[in-house]
């Protein structure tokens, strides 16, 4: 994924509809329908053990049938497929039927298939769909805002469960507009007042692979925290698994805000934000060698090892461990990694990570990222240029 589809992608996420930022995520999240999926109920017990048969949800639009199903999709350990009658037919069912059919007999893993406005099917489509239900190739949920015992197939009724939605109530909807104004998600956790209540894995599918950040304060239980969580699936231990033990024990984990809200680093925008606000923090304190010819300004911290000759510097500017910097000038609100090597170079409000080596370009690097031997940067001009060292 290039840059500028990353940022489209965001921007589109930023300016979604609040009733699409809001949507529930959990079963606990949801509001409304107690009668199925409230605690103890046959839908909700069968979601959080995963063992779901054909369902048809129906309901006036807003009653959660969407909602419902990407709840499932989130929970759910079968593989998830959708469809919206609107826009698909015979062709769309029969691909997934047969990517469904390869997934059951090489992996044993079966498929729920979650079909929107699923009266928009004619008999002939929803007909294509009878001989997978019944043989348990797909898990079928159907969602309508019509009747199904008339708009539905006799015989997939007949192999699913029907439950009916109803309207949410004047109390439903004041608990669902308290929470658009009270709790907040932010970034990869959900916080209510300065107090984190839950934390989220990253996502799947990640958008990009940089990652959701920001600044956590910790005492020291985060060391029992550490001594206590078991390594990933990955066989790393993770800080959100830390995080979680702390929480779920019963400590208090704050944070420090961004503008009020953490940040999602999916542009580079986002990281210099992130940055200046970061930077403001840092105190003063040079353990790296200098020569006589460097001059240093405001709030610079350079880590142990740290070579600079003839340098001009001025804060706020982070430079990590056994870095090497030669005739170059760095201006505030940058950030310079470790085993980093540049000579000749103006950088100014850019990020520039861990073993990079710049050498006599001769390039003033305005609100930059070099990363992984990948440069992305402004130049005057404020061209936008991407190269490859």
């Amino acid at each position: 994924m290039d840059l500028f589809t990353l940022n489209a992608e965001n921007s589109l996420k930023k300016q979604s509809p609040l009733a699409e930022r809001m949507r529930p995520k959990t079963l606990e999240e949801f509001i409304g329908q107690e009668h199925i999926v409230g605690k103890g109920r046959l839908l909700y017990r069968a979601i959080q053990a995963d063992k779901l048969t054909s369902l048809i949800l129906h309901g006036p639009p807003g009653t959660g049938k969407t909602t419902l199903a990407r709840i499932i999709a989130n929970t759910t350990k079968l593989h998830f497929e959708q469809l919206n009658a609107v826009t698909s037919g015979i062709k769309d069912i029969r691909e997934i039927i047969e990517i469904s059919k390869e997934r059951l007999g090489f992996y044993n893993k079966r498929t729920i298939l979650f079909i929107d406005e699923i009266h928009r099917f004619n008999k002939s489509q929803q007909d294509a769909l009878l001989p997978y239900v019944e043989n348990g190739t797909i898990i079928l949920i159907g969602a309508t805002t019509e009747n199904p015992y008339f708009e539905v197939n006799k015989a997939l009724i007949s192999r699913s469960m029907v439950f009916k939605l109803e309207p949410l109530t004047k109390e439903q909807i004041k608990i669902i507009l308290l929470r658009a104004l009270k709790d907040k998600e932010i970034g990869i956790i959900k916080v209510i007042g300065d107090k984190i209540i839950e934390i989220k894995e990253k996502p799947k599918r990640a958008i990009s692979n940089m990652a959701v950040t920001g600044v956590y304060l910790f005492d020291k239980s985060i060391f029992k925290a550490c001594r206590n969580i078991k390594p990933s699936k990955r066989g790393e231990y993770e800080i959100t698994d830390a995080i979680m033990y702390l929480i779920d024990n019963g400590y208090k984990v704050t944070f420090n805000e961004t503008k009020k809200w953490w940040m999602d680093l999916g542009t580079p925008d986002d990281i210099f934000k992130a940055n200046k606000y970061l930077l403001n923090k840092i105190n003063t304190a040079i353990e790296g060698n200098m020569d006589d010819t460097c001059k240093i300004y405001g709030k610079v911290k350079i880590g142990r090892n740290t070579k600079l000759i003839n340098s001009y510097i001025k804060g706020p500017v982070f430079i990590g461990k056994n870095s090497f910097i030669s005739n170059c000038i760095i201006e505030p609100y940058t950030i310079i990694g470790d085993n980093v090597n540049i000579k000749n170079i103006k950088v100014e409000e850019s990020s520039i990570y861990s073993t990079v080596f710049l050498k006599n370009s001769k390039i003033h690097i305005v609100k930059s990222i070099v990363i992984d031997n990948t440069v992305y940067y402004k130049t005057k001009n404020n061209k936008f240029n991407h190269y490859s060292i």
